[in-house]
């Protein structure tokens, strides 16, 4: 009877693969733990030495922390009795510290067991290194806003951008981290003064990075300005640039809320007609009192989505043709800009520059030359052609 269960237990070993033993010990926990290394960053994979004795035949090696899925060494080798090495891939992974766990795992007939020392706290996991190492785009123009795409390393949520020279900043909208190499984020570049400027990206943590003379910001159109000409007596001959044509002048009442023909005309659904914007003597910044005409047509393009703002740029008919048709098409421009602050999509806005070629107001005295110092806006379900804006624009 004793022979059969001596028979039977050896074959129970040899069929569960036998007695697993410790190199050294029987069935002990790893002792004297020492790591090669106590900290890596959140961006890299990293080679981790354990040297302990009592190490056993199969052991393994394990980052916990509360919370968060455990980090298993892979890749482990051997090289010594008293060393394991494995692969550490802290890519992605929480910020801070992990307990290191080193476990003895046993196998006795049919059952696994383990054994394992725990360093508390015994590893930490830092953010990674903030780098730049290339953007796209290298320049823009001064007139608008601009996407910027970043490369480089180390990128977080809560990332900050900016655009600095020494004289001027911009600071970034916009930003989103697409992974811990690439970031995305925009620059309104609106007002900012032309020139070279460092890129410098400030982490989380307070990790800053600088890429010097990264972005360039284009001079913005400059239109020259005309003089308004001194007041004189009638009997004299008016003032004249000096290309020949004589310049704007203010009108003795700025048009606008309550002035005729301001008011919104009756349109049919497919087309609809907003109060003109109206500009000072050769500028094209917004007036304050202007304001409300473009509100109400952003508002009404919210709640219609299908169709266009047709713009028409006017000035008044004096200067020299190609100066007006460079002052309608910034008098557009600007209100573009309002409109797409207002979150419309520049697609939907259509600008026609007609210059002096379409006055509102035909006579020749400062009251008509205000009235068509202006942009008018119509709304439209179809893109249609100058021509066919002005007839709907036209009082």
């Amino acid at each position: 009877m004793r022979k059969k269960l001596l028979s039977l237990f050896i074959l129970a070993i040899l069929i569960s693969g036998g007695i697993s033993r410790p190199a050294q010990g029987f069935w002990s926990r790893p002792q004297e733990v020492m790591l090669s290394t106590f900290e890596g960053r959140s961006n890299t994979q990293i080679e981790l030495a354990v040297n302990a004795k009592k190490l056993g035949t199969e052991v393994e090696i394990r980052l916990l922390k509360e919370g968060q899925p455990d980090i298993v060494a892979t890749g482990l080798r051997r090289p010594a009795r008293d060393q394991i090495i494995g692969i550490l891939d802290l890519r992605e992974k929480a910020i801070g510290a992990w307990d290191v766990e080193i476990v003895n795992h046993y196998r006795f007939l049919f059952i696994k067991f383990r054994r394992a020392t725990l360093i508390r706290r015994g590893f930490v996991i830092t953010n990674p290194t903030l780098g730049l190492a290339g953007v796209a785009p290298r320049e823009s123009s001064g007139e608008s806003a601009v996407g910027v795409t970043l490369i480089g390393a180390g990128f977080r949520p809560g990332t900050a951008v900016t655009l600095e020279n020494g004289v001027a900043s911009r600071g970034a909208a916009q930003v989103h981290v697409l992974s811990d190499t690439l970031l995305t984020c925009r620059f309104d570049l609106i007002g900012l003064e032309a020139g070279v400027y460092d890129l410098k990206v400030v982490g989380d943590d307070g990790q800053q990075s600088v890429f010097r003379g990264a972005f360039a910001v284009r001079p913005s159109l400059s239109i020259p300005e005309l003089r308004d000409p001194a007041p004189e007596p009638a009997s004299q001959t008016p003032s004249l640039t000096a290309d020949g044509a004589e310049g704007e002048s203010e009108p003795s009442e700025s048009p606008g809320a309550g002035t005729p023909g301001t008011e919104e005309r009756a349109a049919s659904p497919a087309n609809r007609l907003f109060k003109p914007v109206f500009f000072a003597l050769n500028k094209t910044v917004l007036r304050a009192d202007q304001l409300p005409a473009l509100e109400e047509a952003a508002a009404f393009l919210r709640q219609h989505s299908q169709g266009y703002l047709i713009l028409g740029g006017h000035t008044d008919e004096r200067g020299d043709r190609r100066y007006n048709q460079q002052l309608a098409a910034a008098r557009i421009e600007a209100v573009k800009r309002y409109l797409i602050r207002q979150g419309i999509v520049r697609t939907r806005l259509i600008g026609y520059p007609f210059g002096e070629a379409q006055p509102a107001r035909t006579g020749h005295d400062p009251d008509a030359w205000a009235y068509n110092r202006r942009v008018d806006l119509l709304y439209s379900e179809e893109r249609l052609s100058p021509d066919k804006a002005w007839q709907l624009m036209r009082p």
